[in-house]
C-alpha cells in the first residue's frame, strides 16, 4: 500500500470517533481484539519502555511536556496521541516529528493480513479504527527501537486499547465529567475507569482531583498493587511565579527528587503548570526505573519548548486576535474562559465560533461561554457526530447568548465573529477538536486572513 491506500484501508474499520454516539456503549470496548492482534504480530508493545497517561483534561498536554523533556535528555522518543487535527500522522510522532507517510504505509502493509484475520472473526469482534492505529503506533515504536514512548489513553483507561502496555510510570491528569455513557455517571466511576491503567508495582502520578475522584483512584491503585501513588499538592508541589500574559508562566516545582525554581512554561493557561508538573514527576520516576539521567537543564529546555496545537493556540493576532481551543466539556470551558481573561486582559468584546459533538453537555458548555460573548456563531465541526448547528443556536439562546447566528461555512463563521469582535476584541473558536482542525485547515489554505468592515 502507498500512503493514500493506507488511509483508505484504515477508513474501512469501525470508527467510534466519527460514529453517532448512541452506537458506542460500554459493551463495545474490550482489550481482547488488541491483545489478539498484538499476539499475532509479536507483542510489539513489550519491546519499548513507556509512560502511560490518562485523564479528562490535560493528558495530551502532559504527553507533550513529557515528550519534550525526553527529547531534551537526548532519548529516542515516540508519542502517541489522539485525535488528530489536520493529519492522521499527528497521532504518531518520532522524535517530535510526525511519522513519515512511507513508514506508516509500509508498516501497515506488513501487518494487514493479521488485521484482516482478527476482524474476520465476526461482527462482535470487529477491529476498530482506534485499535488498528494503536497497534500501528506500537509496531512503529518497536521497530524504531525507541528509548521511550509516551502514550496517551484514548478514552477512559481500563478498556482503552493502549492499556496493554506495562509502563515505567502511569499518570492521571485532572478528571471531570465526559463520556458518561461509556465511563459512568459519577466522578468516582469515571476516575475508577481511568485508574484502570494502574499496574502492579508501577508508580502512579496523579494531578489534583476532586475528593471522590482521588478516593476512587487510590482504591483502584491499591487493588492493582500499583505504587507508590504520588499526588500533586501532597508528594510534589508547585508554586506559581511570574508570568507574562499571552507569553509564558513560571513556577517553582518541588518533588521528592529536587526543587526546580522558576521553570518557564509557554503553553497558555494556568492549568498547564499542573500538567507540566505531572510530566516532570513522571519523567523523574521513569529515569529512576528506566536507567537514564534526567537533568534540571533538560527539564527546563523541555518545558520551555513544548507546544500543543489546538489548545489555547493563537492562530492570528492581527487585526483580530483569534484563539483556538478544543474544550468540549463544562470543566474545560470554565478553565478556558478563565485562561482567556488571564492571558488576554482587556481584549473585549469576545465573539464565539462554536460547534460540538452531540454526546457532550452542550447546554452546560454554552451556559459557561455564551452569555459573555457579544456574538455566538453556530457552525459545522466537520464530524458526523456533530450536533446540528440549528440545535446549537437554540441552546445558545436558551443559555443566555445576547446574539446568535448560524454560519455553517468556516469562512463565513469567522468573518461574522471578526466583525463582531473588531480589532480590540477576541474571537474564540471552541467546543470541538474537529472544529479546531477545520479552522486550522482554513488558515493553512491561505484564506484565513481576518478582515472587518
Amino acid at each position: 500500500m502507498n500512503y493514500a491506500e493506507a488511509l483508505t484501508y484504515l477508513d474501512t474499520f469501525v470508527n467510534w470517533e466519527r460514529q453517532p454516539p448512541d452506537k458506542a456503549g460500554r459493551a463495545t470496548f474490550t482489550l481482547e481484539r488488541i491483545r489478539e492482534l498484538s499476539a499475532r504480530l509479536g507483542q510489539p508493545h513489550r519491546r519499548f519502555k513507556s509512560l502511560h497517561i490518562a485523564g479528562t483534561k490535560g493528558k495530551g498536554s502532559t504527553v507533550t511536556f513529557a515528550e519534550a523533556v525526553a527529547r531534551a535528555v537526548g532519548l529516542a522518543v515516540g508519542a502517541y496521541t489522539s485525535p488528530h487535527l489536520m493529519d492522521l500522522r499527528e497521532r504518531i510522532r518520532l522524535d517530535g516529528r510526525m511519522v513519515a507517510q512511507r513508514l506508516l504505509a509500509r508498516t501497515l502493509s506488513a501487518c494487514r493480513s493479521e488485521y484482516d484475520a482478527v476482524r474476520a472473526a465476526g461482527s462482535d469482534r470487529r477491529l476498530t479504527y482506534f485499535e488498528a492505529l494503536t497497534h500501528l503506533a506500537f509496531q512503529i515504536f518497536a521497530d524504531a527501537e525507541l528509548d521511550l514512548a509516551v502514550v496517551e489513553v484514548g478514552m477512559g483507561g481500563r478498556l482503552d486499547a493502549t492499556n496493554i502496555v506495562t509502563p515505567l510510570v502511569a499518570a492521571i491528569t485532572a478528571i471531570s465529567f465526559d463520556h458518561v455513557k461509556q465511563l459512568g455517571s459519577t466522578l468516582a466511576e469515571i476516575a475508577g475507569e481511568k485508574a484502570g491503567i494502574a499496574k502492579p508495582g508501577v508508580p502512579l502520578v496523579v494531578g489534583r482531583q476532586p475528593p471522590e475522584a482521588l478516593a476512587a483512584i487510590r482504591e483502584r491503585a491499591a487493588a492493582a498493587g500499583a505504587g507508590p501513588v504520588e499526588v500533586l499538592g501532597a508528594e510534589f508541589r508547585l508554586e506559581p511565579g511570574a508570568r507574562r500574559p499571552g507569553a509564558f508562566r513560571k513556577m517553582t516545582l518541588a518533588t521528592p527528587a529536587r526543587t526546580y525554581p522558576d521553570l518557564a512554561v509557554r503553553m497558555l493557561g494556568a492549568y498547564q503548570l499542573e500538567n507540566a508538573a505531572i510530566a516532570v514527576r513522571a519523567m523523574e520516576l521513569a529515569a529512576e526505573r528506566g536507567g537514564f539521567r534526567l537533568t534540571e537543564q533538560a527539564v527546563r529546555r523541555g518545558l520551555g519548548s513544548a507546544r500543543w496545537p489546538g489548545r489555547m493556540e493563537v492562530i492570528r493576532r492581527q487585526p483580530v486576535l483569534t484563539v483556538l481551543d478544543g474544550a468540549h466539556n463544562v470543566d474545560s470551558a470554565r478553565k478556558l474562559l478563565a485562561a482567556v481573561g488571564e492571558e488576554f486582559p482587556g481584549k473585549r468584546p469576545l465573539a464565539l465560533v462554536f460547534a460540538s459533538a452531540a454526546d457532550k453537555d452542550v447546554n452546560g458548555i454554552l451556559e459557561v461561554l455564551a452569555p459573555g460573548a457579544v456574538l455566538t456563531v453556530a457552525t459545522e465541526s466537520g464530524n458526523p457526530r456533530r450536533l446540528d448547528p440549528r440545535i446549537v443556536a437554540t441552546l445558545a439562546r436558551t443559555a443566555g447568548a445576547p446574539k446568535v447566528v448560524i454560519k455553517p461555512g468556516m469562512g463565513e463563521a469567522l468573518s461574522a465573529a471578526w466583525e463582531a469582535a473588531g480589532p480590540k476584541g477576541l474571537v474564540l473558536v471552541t467546543g470541538s477538536l474537529y472544529l479546531v482542525g477545520r479552522a486550522k485547515q482554513y488558515f493553512a489554505s491561505g484564506t484565513g486572513v481576518p478582515s472587518h468592515g
